[in-house]
């Protein structure tokens, strides 16, 4: 559905123009009831004609040009891109959530601000709801940016016959004649929570602390949130909301008339103008540029693995396998049968093998990112030898239910056993998927695993229970060591991907946490979505491998009350 506008042809755009008409039109309603009566209720049916004739807005900052003489106040005079954004607004209100991701300055605040104050004005008990990051952005006397500011200034430009009797108080816009309401709130986790509105707008969303939080509080109040931000990294709830929210809308700089003056390409193709040049050089890095201007989710947050520092790495160091196949193995005992080679074999291996297909025998340790097997994501495994810091294998599938992974990872630890006996070392992540795996992977007999520690304290303790647990510290301490291991070649990745996934891993909550985006992907085993599960395989194999260069792996012995220690008694007695 989209609404038609009866009387907007008839509003001049030209600015003097537009101004003769506004005062014609006041002083032919001041001579009549009749008239006043007429013109407010074409303003009611007609949300453009009532902006361009009666709104005003603030413009505080001086003109570019020093020698022009121009007024703080301004008639609000809408461009296209603000009659088509201010439709669809109006269309929705209600009804459905409306996303808007933005360059700044392009007027999305003030639109969203006339809509939720026409329907306040001109409709019976009709209620909204106003959010920022604090207070101040919401309602403050001394701010024009505050959003119940615009309210102010919009309703005392106004003509008094056309502006409803009205209550104003802190966070309170409340209409005596027709019963609606405008309230206001710092985003908090109880945010909204309790009332019920008509719409509710959300200021720079993916700048809110607690968002997701935030965004739960508020979603049964409304059928219609109208979200608006610049984007802040892929990490956001406003960035993961654009997976969710089916009405969006993208006002880019080069929708903007005045700002796409001068409009030009470069030679690799990017859209740049005179106004674009002039706002890049007033940006400290490109990260502001990407995040003001560009609409750049990626590009807004700043990298965890520098891109300029790990391409020449990447370089040197990656390769292609120097075999791949597949593990055969035997049901219910996990025992490996042979290695068949295979050119689309998920198996990556690095290093030769013997004449018997057999690997070499060298230490290694083996990181798991496990996933549900859904096909959504990967589960990935990275084999790296302590020895050396080389990646020795890779092993990625989106398609294998978590019991599944298990037993594979547990076969080819069995036929990478050496003769001396030495095993390679498995570590998990936990919680998630990965517990379930790691439970499974002792159910099956193997228990050569890592066992946790509090490797961030002194004692180093080892706790009761195997794999490493995941949280927003000790991840970004994971990822930390192994992005120093990378740089300073301690480790030596040969998989490309693993450099791939390392590039879309970036600095949130300014820069205590570090995540991944998570975007849908063109990963080779056909994932959905990529969540830089080969990054963390590794990163979980060298946590090991750093720790015990080229020493044994001890072997931690199981209670005598465990079902893999009776398991691994039973077969070797069966093999007696």
């Amino acid at each position: 559905m989209s609404l038609r506008w009866p009387y907007y042809h008839v509003v001049p755009k030209e600015f003097k123009t537009n101004l003769a008409f506004r005062r014609k039109l006041i002083t032919t309603a001041n001579r009549s009831r009749y008239t006043k009566h007429e013109i407010w209720m074409a303003c009611k049916r007609d949300l453009l004609f009532w902006i361009n004739t009666f709104a005003f807005g603030l413009e505080p900052r001086p003109p570019d040009d020093p020698s022009e003489r121009r007024d703080t106040r301004f008639p609000f005079i809408t461009w296209d891109y603000q009659d088509a954004t201010l439709t669809k607004l109006a269309t929705c209100l209600g009804r459905e959530d409306v996303l808007i991701e933005k360059t700044r300055d392009m007027g999305a605040s003030w639109m969203v601000c006339l809509l939720f104050l026409w329907r306040w004005q001109f409709y019976n008990q009709e209620t909204f709801a106003c959010l920022s990051r604090n207070e101040a952005l919401v309602d403050n006397v001394g701010n024009p940016d505050a959003i119940f500011s615009k309210f102010d200034f919009v309703l005392k430009c106004q003509p008094d016959w056309l502006t409803p009797r009205f209550t104003r108080k802190k966070l309170l816009l409340l209409n005596n004649d027709y019963g609606g309401v405008i309230t206001g709130e710092s985003t908090n986790e109880f945010a909204g929570s309790g009332g019920r509105n008509t719409g509710m707008f959300m200021d720079e969303f993916a700048k809110v602390p607690n968002d997701e939080a935030v965004w739960q509080s508020a979603l049964s109040t409304s059928k219609c949130h109208i979200v608006v931000s610049t984007h802040l990294g892929l990490g956001t709830a406003f960035y993961k909301l654009k997976s969710s929210i089916k009405e969006q809308v993208r006002l880019h700089w080069t929708l903007h008339p005045l700002k796409r003056e001068g409009l030009y390409k470069t030679v690799t193709g990017q859209v740049r103008s005179t106004w674009y040049d002039a706002e890049c050089g007033r940006m400290m890095n490109a990260q502001q540029i990407k995040q003001e201007l560009d609409i750049d989710p990626a590009g807004s947050a700043y990298q965890f693995f520098e891109d300029s520092r790990l391409r020449p790495i990447e370089l040197a160091q990656r390769r292609e396998p120097v075999v791949r196949g597949e593990i055969d193995y035997e049901d219910g005992t996990w025992n490996p049968r042979e290695f068949v080679k295979a050119p689309e074999g998920r198996l990556l291996l690095y290093v030769p093998l013997d004449i018997n297909n057999r690997p070499p025998n060298i230490p290694l340790v083996i990181g798991m990112d496990n996933s549900t097997g859904s096909g959504s994501s990967n589960s990935a495994a990275v084999g790296i030898c302590p020895l050396t810091g080389e990646q020795v294998l890779a092993f990625t599938t989106p398609n294998m239910m978590v019991h599944e992974f298990a037993q594979y990872m547990v076969a080819l630890c069995k036929w990478w056993k050496g003769e001396d006996g030495k095993a390679p070392l498995l570590i998990w992540e936990t919680p998630g998927p990965g517990e379930f795996c790691g439970r499974k992977i002792l159910e099956y007999g193997y228990v050569n695993v890592y066992y946790r520690r509090d490797d961030l304290s002194v004692k180093k303790t080892v706790a009761p229970k195997p794999g490493w647990v995941t949280t927003a510290e000790s991840k970004k301490t994971l990822l930390e060591e192994f992005r120093h291991a990378v740089y300073t070649g301690a480790v030596k990745i040969h998989d490309r991907e693993v450099y791939k996934e390392a590039l879309e891993f970036v600095y949130q909550e300014g820069g205590k946490t570090v995540e991944h985006h998570g975007t849908k992907s063109s990963d080779p085993t056909g994932a959905r979505l990529n969540h830089g599960d080969r990054v963390i395989g590794a990163a979980l194999s060298w946590w090991v491998a750093k720790k015990k260069p080229g020493a044994p792996v001890a072997v931690k012995e199981l209670p005598a009350s465990c079902f893999a220690r009776r398991r691994k008694e039973w077969e070797s007695r069966d093999a007696d």
